[in-house]
């Protein structure tokens, strides 16, 4: 797959915007010209009129003991379950549950790299052998906060190698944690590929 720019893209996009001027002002009276030419210049005051003291001072502003100088670290417990390394924080989040399942992309052939993003976009927008899209998507959005997958890629602080990863992301309420899980189990097993035109929208 290869995306080469459109060196037409902005003279279009020039020509449409003053289309739509021409058309809006042809709908005009000289007198919706005079107002808005009024409000203009009033607008054009107001920028341009300095905020008084009284008026600077409502803004909030930050001193430096303010700050904390200490770097927060997160709470992390590393276990692992079923030979996969898993990192619990235990945060508070007001009742809600985040979950993170990170694949690493190394073991890809280069050459399907480039369509992690599509294959991301697809794991939510395509349903799976048992639901199309439209029940996939209300099962979501009534069950949890939000379902999605995406490549991600960054540098190592301790070492030259550079990581690539595909993160499958979702939080939900404790109580329908159970229920998120069954929606990231069926989306990673489950997704149905072989809908073509559904891909291509």
């Amino acid at each position: 797959l290869a995306m080469a720019p459109d060196p037409t893209v902005n003279q279009a996009r020039d020509e449409a915007e003053q289309a739509r001027l021409d058309a809006a002002r042809a709908t005009m009276t000289d007198a919706d010209i005079v107002a808005i030419t009024e409000q203009m210049r009033a607008l054009q005051a107001l920028q341009q009129t300095p905020d008084t003291p009284a008026q600077l001072a409502l803004l909030p502003s930050l001193q430096l003991s303010d700050l904390d100088p200490h770097i927060k670290t997160v709470p992390s417990d590393e276990q692992t379950v079923d030979g996969t390394p898993v990192l619990y924080h235990d945060l508070f989040t007001n009742g809600i549950v985040y979950l993170d399942l990170v694949f690493d992309m190394h073991v890809l052939p280069q050459e399907l790299l480039p369509y992690a993003v599509f294959f991301a976009k697809a794991m939510t927008k395509l349903g799976t052998t048992t639901e199309d899209y439209v029940k996939l998507s209300r099962r979501i959005d009534s069950k949890t906060g939000g379902v999605y997958a995406t490549d991600y890629t960054l540098a190592r602080h301790d070492s030259d190698r550079s990581e690539a990863l595909f993160l499958v992301r979702g939080k939900s309420t404790v109580e329908q944690a159970p229920a998120l899980f069954a929606i990231l189990r069926d989306i990673l097993l489950t997704t149905d590929l072989d809908q073509q035109a559904r891909f291509r929208q």
